[in-house]
């Protein structure tokens, strides 16, 4: 049985979700770890390009949402460290993305109608369960 080349690549595709997945499942590779999501990125893209032959609208659906969820990912995790809870020790990685390529991701989101933000400071709470004085004043949120 022959394959072409965009059923490689859907294959491929397929062959990193389930890695990427297993590996997370494993402790091999976390999910706050940019890596999770450049796997899933790139694995949605793969299934992407397979369904130019093969076209499925449910598979673009979840495809085009899930390259969409991981480049968010990505985004999110641009610029911060993020403590691997591995079981090699926990190992500190940082994400790929420079400001400068958010900046340009941001512009291409914009094209499309997407907007780029920061997510926004979480609230301190102290043990007594009151808020400290960081967000005093914003009980009701």
């Amino acid at each position: 049985m022959a394959f072409d080349l965009f059923t490689l690549a859907g294959i491929a595709g397929t062959a990193l979700f389930l890695a990427a997945y297993f590996a997370n499942q494993q402790g091999w590779l976390m999910a706050e770890d940019w890596r999770y999501p450049l796997a899933n990125f790139v694995a949605a893209i793969l299934i992407l390009v397979s369904l130019i032959t093969a076209w499925n609208l449910p598979a673009a659906i979840i495809e085009v949402i899930w390259a969409a969820i991981s480049l968010y990912g990505l985004i999110m995790h641009s610029g911060r460290s993020v403590r691997s809870r591995s079981r090699t020790g926990g190992q500190t990685v940082t994400s790929p993305l420079t400001k400068a390529q958010i900046e340009q991701l941001g512009v291409v989101l914009a094209a499309v109608g997407l907007e780029v933000r920061p997510l926004p400071k979480p609230r301190e709470i102290k043990r007594d369960g009151t808020p400290s004085e960081m967000v005093a004043g914003c009980r009701d949120l």
